[in-house]
Formats: C-alpha cells, structure tokens, sequence
C-alpha cells in the first residue's frame, strides 16, 4: 500500500507538472497569437492608409492636370489673346466661376506689346480690373518670353503670403500668349507672342479640396506637404505655411514627434512609401 501511494502522488505530481507546463505554453502560444495578430491589423490598418495617401495624391496630381487643361483652354481662346473689350472679362468669369472653387483666386493676363503693355487684365472675387506696373522680371514673365517654352506650362515656386494671422501658400500656373486663333475681328493669326495668361492658386485651398473631408479611424486626418517640408493643408489652420518638422513641436513640447520626422525626412521628402 505504501507503494502504490508513493506511485499515485508521483503521478499527480507528474499529471500537475504537465498541466502546468500546457497551461504556460498555452499562455505563450496565445501571447504569441496575439502579437501575430496585432502585426496583421496593423498592416492591414498601413496598407490601406497607404492605398488612401496614393489615391489621394493621385486625385490631386489629377487637379493640377485639369487646370492645366483649363489654363490651356482658357488662352486659345479669342477674347484673351486680343483682349476684346468686355469679352476677356466675361471668359475669364466663365473659367473662373468654376476654378474658384479649387483654389484659384484671380486669372490673370499680362501684355507684352503695343499701348497695353505692362498691363495685368486680372479677373478675382472682385471683378475685373487692369492694374500697370512693370512686370518684366516676374519669373512668369521672362519665362513666357522665352521661344523655347511656347505651348507650355509654366508651375511657379511656391511662395507663402500673410493673410492676416495665418500664411498661406501660393504657386503660379502660367502659359504665353500666341495670337493663334481667328474671330470675326481677326480673321488672321499673326502666331506673334503677346502676352502670358496665369492662374494664381491658393494651394491650401487646392488641396483642402481633396483632403480635407478624408477621415482615418476615430483620430486620423489627412494632412499635406510640399517638397521642403511645409504643411500646405493641415486640420489645423496654425500650421499651413509652417515647417512640418517643428510646427507640432512647437504646439505640444512635451511630446516626442522624433520618429514622424524621421519618416517624413528619410521616406516621404524622398518620394518613398
């Protein structure tokens, strides 16, 4: 009898130790399971940021290939080109109705010869009116008087101005001027150059048209930045116009924005995902 109550406590002790070391690779195994799984979410959740962050770069890309479009439309026709009375003001207002609402603030139509040189024909949220200053080495200007660029566009630097507290960021879009087309009143094209017709672009606005409604999770928003580093659309108004590496850090000191910078510096800045 002693016997075989030594041999049944080994086997309990025995039967314990298995039971025990099941349960501790089974907490393992789940510990394991659930870090798998949490890599699996998170890529998932990476993956279709990423497809979000390209469809919306590509939607923008689109934006500017439509404006060139209209900006090329816009200057083939006859009431631009000759600067018919009433009729520029009336087909830059037809365009511009539209183009406002993407972030173009003013059309304009700088002229190069005879009584109306140096002349603007601007067409904004005020109405029409001709302003005169010396326009010859705007970089629009001397870029539009070079032969070699007829036909094409002309996309500007980006250049921040003050609106009040806030910078917002401007880029010029621009293509010279050939007397190409024929109306009744010019019933012959010279092919003579006689100006550069431009969209000005409030790019915080241009953007804003596709990002601004994009929502990611309970949190995530998307925001915009331009090849130096500065935020051009931002749900939060202070930072457009501001260098996307010190403006959260400058709002929230006491968090550590290292690791975003990093990737915007290392990735983003280079073209990489």
């Amino acid at each position: 009898m002693p016997i075989k109550k030594i041999g049944f406590k080994r086997l309990l002790t025995a039967l314990g130790i298995l039971i025990i070391g099941l349960l501790a690779l089974a907490f393992i195994m789940g510990i394991l399971s659930l870090k798998r799984t949490q890599e699996i979410v998170s890529d998932d959740f990476q993956q279709q940021q990423l497809i979000l962050a390209k469809t919306t770069a590509r939607q923008i890309e689109d934006g500017l290939g439509f404006l060139r479009r209209e900006l090329r439309i816009l200057a083939y026709s006859p009431g631009i080109q000759y600067l018919e009375d009433v009729a520029w003001a009336n087909r830059m207002k037809v365009s511009f109705d539209e183009l406002s609402k993407m972030g173009v603030v003013a059309i304009e139509r700088i002229d190069f010869t005879g009584d109306q040189a140096d002349k603007a024909y601007v067409l904004d949220a005020d109405g029409p009116r001709v302003r005169q200053e010396d326009f010859s080495q705007a970089p629009e200007v001397v870029w539009a008087r070079n032969p070699a660029n007829r036909g094409k566009i002309y996309q500007g630097p980006i250049v921040l101005q003050l609106n009040g507290d806030h910078k917002t960021p401007f880029m010029i879009m621009a293509t010279p001027l050939y007397e190409e087309s024929v109306d009744e009143s010019h019933p012959r094209a010279t092919g003579n150059l006689d100006g550069v017709l431009l969209f000005k672009i409030d790019l915080a606005q241009f953007t804003g048209h596709y990002c601004a409604n994009i929502r990611s999770g309970r949190t995530g928003y998307c925001w915009v930045m331009d090849n130096q580093g500065t935020f051009l659309h931002h749900p939060e108004r202070d930072f457009i116009g501001e260098d996307a590496f010190t403006a959260r850090g400058q709002r929230d000191p006491a968090i550590s924005f290292a690791a975003i910078n990093e990737i915007q510096k290392t990735k983003m800045l280079k073209g990489e995902e």
